[in-house]
């Protein structure tokens, strides 16, 4: 929460230069209102701080790019990838029926 805090001080141009730290932790402290219809750290703290951290770990370990999203979408497809080899694979079949062989046992 102090994380969160010390972020929208730093980050939100919303907040005020008079509003302390403290006082945003004060925010958190607040019961939690899904319904609520204000906006901003100082008017909903709970949800701007719940859109933080996901942001925050998406740009960290989230696959943001266009490329990755593409190459995610193309992994995920109904594409089995059994399917896949089997409609690719190399299909000649091998004839072993004539095949010299020497049965190995162990020995002791």
């Amino acid at each position: 929460v102090e994380q969160m805090a010390t972020h929208a001080k730093l980050y939100s141009k919303g907040i005020k230069a008079e509003t302390t730290i403290d006082q945003l932790l004060n925010l958190a402290n607040l019961p939690m209102t899904a319904n609520s219809k204000t906006v901003g750290w100082m008017g909903n703290f709970h949800s701007m701080a719940i859109k933080t951290v996901i942001r925050n770990l998406l740009s960290k370990y989230g696959y943001l790019s266009i490329e990755m999203q593409q190459a995610i979408a193309d992994d995920m497809k109904s594409e089995n990838r059994d399917d896949l080899i089997a409609e690719n694979a190399n299909s000649t079949a091998i004839n072993l029926d004539d095949a010299n062989f020497e049965d190995v046992t162990d020995g002791t």
